[in-house]
């Protein structure tokens, strides 16, 4: 799952050299200012956005808002769980600019629907034998707490690929979320935007452990 954010990361930090040493690159200044665009012309008028006081007042509303929200002290009622490949920081950036722009305004003041929750919050995982995670191992452990080697999925990080003796020891397999969600009989829902298919390793997580 992180390896597309290392080949993003690697693409935009090499890019510029690329591009400096090409002879059809032009000027220098217009090969490396196009990797700097200037904010898009935006039809809204927005007077302030410069101001020190612009930034003064949004800080203090938003602040005023977090501190008049009422503190809830009982159980969660729900638990909304995004799980993207690829769904890193930048990439969540890049995607609220965008929506930010097709509404007329810079991008960056925007907000995607769910980072106006009243709590969220962000989670990062990594493989028992791989910094770099697929959706197998990383979705067992995002769904159950245990961390797995690659390519496994639902098991302890004491079975090994290919090792389909020791996958099908119960004593080795663990339970996911879903597992005890439907143990204290709540209703799961789950939405699937990848081509519906129940084959990518993170949904094959989830069906495994409930079936």
């Amino acid at each position: 799952m992180y390896l597309n954010h290392f080949v993003i990361f690697c693409s935009s930090l090499f890019l510029p050299q690329f591009i400096i040493a090409s002879p059809d690159a032009g000027n220098l200044d217009d090969a490396v200012n196009r990797h700097h665009r200037s904010l898009p012309k935006s039809p809204k008028t927005i007077v302030d956005y410069e101001e020190a006081e612009f930034w003064l007042r949004s800080s203090q509303d938003t602040l005023k808002q977090k501190l008049g929200q009422k503190r809830i002290e009982k159980k969660a009622k729900n638990t909304i769980f995004f799980l993207g490949d690829g769904m890193s920081v930048a990439t969540v950036v890049a995607a609220r600019i965008h929506k930010g722009q097709l509404q007329g305004g810079y991008g960056e003041e925007s907000n995607l629907h769910f980072e106006t929750f009243p709590n969220i919050g962000v989670s990062k995982t990594f493989c028992s034998d791989s910094q770099v995670a697929d959706s197998a191992c990383s979705a067992t452990a995002y769904l159950s707490g245990i961390k797995a080697n690659i390519n496994t999925i639902g098991v302890k990080p004491s079975v090994k690929v290919g090792n389909f003796t020791a996958m099908m020891d119960v004593s080795q397999q663990v339970e996911s979320a879903l597992a005890w969600a439907q143990n204290y009989f709540r209703l799961i829902w789950g939405v699937n935007l990848d081509n519906w298919r129940i084959m990518c390793g993170k949904y094959k997580n989830l069906f495994s452990s409930c079936m």
